[in-house]
């Protein structure tokens, strides 16, 4: 079982709440929800978690050559030493499940190319700059071709080669990108600017809600947000940002843009006070016309 599954297993049974934990340890119960979301808890900080529950942990390590450690498990250096095999395990565990998701998932591809030909092309006349956005364009396609001799289920979108009306309501409008992702925000943003919009960017929700509360009503058209961001997911950011005592800040389109294409994940960005759903990857005349519809 995982560090972070035992942990929420031990706080059902001895009716603790998680809320009460982070604040006994000195952290916000969201960074505490976040590395419990993401398994990212630390050995170290599972042993203080439990003990600040008055639970006790013994351990009996055994090597897979059927050897007992010589060094006991109260040894001071015990709890580094476990948290170090516990890093590489969750790294290797992440690279496995990357890459499995690579392997079967064509939205990656798809997005990443779209991305590196709008920076390819912003570059063209600087080989220098160019060139590397060639290489990565070639390993997604060779990555996309492996994809499609496989039954793949996929987000459809809608698209027109031709420029559409669209494009002009939108030249000039501002918009805030609320992505932690920073290769995902780069390319979101450099579609954007293509299109003539004026973009800003947010590393997270908390970022986002500052900058539409602190910045003059209507300064912002819209904003486009990831729902998965650390800090504050997209969904909390939306209903603060509905919450903002102006009604022009709180009255801002938000539009959802995230991976996830589940009809639960639409009926929770509603709930959240989300005005629209656009799942990655997203051609680009479709996320202006989305855009337009609120502008």
């Amino acid at each position: 079982m995982k560090l972070s599954d035992t942990l929420r297993k031990t706080c059902k049974e001895l009716h603790v709440s998680m809320s009460e934990l982070a604040r006994n340890s000195g952290q916000t119960p969201q960074n505490l929800s976040m590395k419990l979301k993401r398994d990212t808890l630390s050995y170290r900080e599972f042993c203080d978690f439990m003990s600040m529950m008055g639970v006790q942990i013994h351990l009996d390590i055994v090597y897979p050559d059927g050897k007992k450690p010589e060094v006991p498990v109260q040894d001071p250096h015990a709890a580094d030493l476990i948290d170090l095999l516990q890093s590489e395990l969750t790294l290797e565990r992440r690279k496995a499940e990357y890459q499995k998701k690579l392997n079967t998932d064509m939205r990656t591809a798809l997005y990443n190319i779209q991305g590196y030909m709008n920076l390819a092309g912003e570059y063209a006349s600087n080989a220098g700059l160019v060139n590397p956005y060639f290489e990565k364009l070639k390993t997604s396609y060779t990555r996309l071709n492996a994809l499609l001799g496989n039954t793949i289920t996929y987000a459809d979108v809608s698209g027109e080669d031709e420029e559409r009306e669209e494009n002009k309501a939108v030249i000039g409008r501002r918009v805030l990108l609320a992505e932690d992702e920073p290769m995902n925000a780069e390319i979101t943003a450099t579609i954007l600017r293509e299109k003539g919009m004026l973009v800003e960017v947010a590393g997270d929700g908390a970022a986002a809600v500052n900058m539409v509360a602190n910045a003059e009503p209507g300064y912002y058209d819209c904003v486009l947000m990831d729902i998965i961001m650390p800090e504050m997911d997209g969904y909390k950011a939306t209903k603060q940002i509905r919450d903002l005592p102006n009604r022009v800040r709180a009255g801002i389109p938000v539009i959802a843009m995230t991976a996830n294409s589940e009809e639960a994940d639409k009926k929770a960005a509603k709930k959240a006070g989300m005005d629209d759903y656009i799942v990655k990857p997203v051609d680009s005349n479709y996320l202006v016309s989305v855009i337009a519809k609120y502008l």
